[in-house]
């Protein structure tokens, strides 16, 4: 919440760039809605519904690329890059809570499953590896579309925005 609240502050004093502030203000939200869609991932993950955490990858990266295409097809292309880091986030986090339901119906009465054997540890550390570095390429994905359609200054105040997003989840 404060750094939703400071965006404008931060971009005008910090980065000097005050039209930056609304990038800044949609970027901040991420660093509610990324936490809470790790946090479904891992619980799935410990649940050993490794493929429903692909599938979630998946909503995320179609529907980033989704929102991201819709919003150059209707000029404007720094909205949708923006935009495709939250709005696909929240079809994510409903999807993996709808399967939640259904994978922990009594969460607080559930016992904890017995460990996995190790040939079913590495497969399911290599989806989750997948899906990660899919994830990561995501932001590579992002830079170049916006970079081959757009100004370097619209470009510029893109990572910027971006990496304030990354500095705040990582605080």
């Amino acid at each position: 919440i404060l750094f939703f609240l400071l965006a404008d502050t931060i971009a005008i004093h910090i980065y000097h760039q005050p039209e930056i502030g609304w990038m800044l203000k949609i970027l901040s939200l991420c660093l509610v809605v990324s936490p809470l869609s790790r946090s479904l991932q891992a619980i799935m993950t410990g649940h050993y519904r490794i493929k429903l955490v692909a599938i979630s990858n998946g909503i995320f990266n179609f529907g980033a690329l989704f929102v991201a295409i819709i919003f150059i097809l209707l000029d404007n292309p720094l909205l949708g890059m923006v935009l495709a880091h939250l709005l696909p986030r929240f079809a994510e986090i409903l999807f993996l809570r709808v399967k939640l339901r259904q994978v922990v119906p009594h969460l607080w009465n559930r016992t904890i499953p017995a460990l996995c054997d190790r040939r079913e540890f590495l497969k399911h550390s290599i989806l989750v590896a997948t899906g990660s570095g899919i994830r990561r390429s995501h932001e590579q994905i992002n830079l170049t579309i916006i970079a081959l359609l757009l100004p370097m200054a619209i470009v510029a105040q893109y990572t910027i925005a971006f990496k304030f997003m990354v500095l705040g989840l990582a605080l």
